[in-house]
């Protein structure tokens, strides 16, 4: 069981170059949009689907019904029921609630490695590429709100010196 953790964190560590790239422009969106980072990190946990992280950003800060953001999140994740069709095999003795914390475990990233390695302990596996993307994403989240919260210092003083100068 250790090694399957160990394997999980390992086989996403090139994937953490795409995930950290992706937290830092949803940052940047969240912030444009005066979305917090609990809030943020609450949509990482229990969306914990990149695109429609992206879409939901955008429509929650319209005046839109929640039934056409939340048709729209599932129309955009409807490729997670083909995904989870695949791995099918891996779970055919599991209980019902196993089943339903697998699909939420599973992301393309850790699918992608998954069908390629076909290991023993699939479960434990998505669980670990679970939060080890979790975490990943939190990182670039909180990266990107201290650098903009620099940036944004600095931009303000510099901006304030240029005038105090005229």
């Amino acid at each position: 069981m250790i090694n399957n953790f160990k394997y999980g964190f390992k086989a996403n560590l090139p994937i953490s170059i795409s995930v950290l790239a992706y937290g830092i422009v949803l940052g940047v969106i969240c912030t444009s949009k005066s979305i917090t980072f609990l809030q943020l990190a609450l949509m990482n946990i229990f969306i914990f689907a990149g695109s429609s992280q992206f879409v939901i950003v955008d429509m929650i800060t319209n005046p839109i019904n929640l039934s056409i953001i939340i048709g729209s999140a599932l129309l955009i994740n409807l490729r997670y029921f083909l995904i989870t069709a695949s791995l099918n095999d891996f779970f055919k003795n599991s209980s019902i609630n196993k089943k339903a914390l697998f699909v939420h475990f599973v992301t393309d990233e850790s699918w992608a490695v998954a069908i390629n390695k076909k290991r023993s302990d699939l479960f434990v596996y998505l669980i670990t590429a679970f939060f080890a993307i979790i975490l990943e994403r939190n990182i670039s989240n909180i990266s990107y709100i201290i650098v903009s919260s620099l940036i944004g210092c600095y931009v303000y003083v510099y901006i304030n010196k240029k005038r105090s100068y005229e």
